[in-house]
């Protein structure tokens, strides 16, 4: 299993930024978590 992270620090939307990434990554976006609306991005 390969496991790839990043951290993003200073993003303004984070949500709009995940969308952004999930899509030209071609991946799918969790559901974000905790109090800095962390999220995962997965492989469809």
């Amino acid at each position: 299993m390969l496991i790839f992270g990043t951290t993003v620090i200073g993003a303004r939307d984070v949500r709009r930024a995940t969308n952004f990434w999930a899509e030209a990554l071609g991946l799918t976006a969790g559901e974000p978590f905790g109090d800095n609306d962390f999220t995962n991005l997965y492989l469809p």
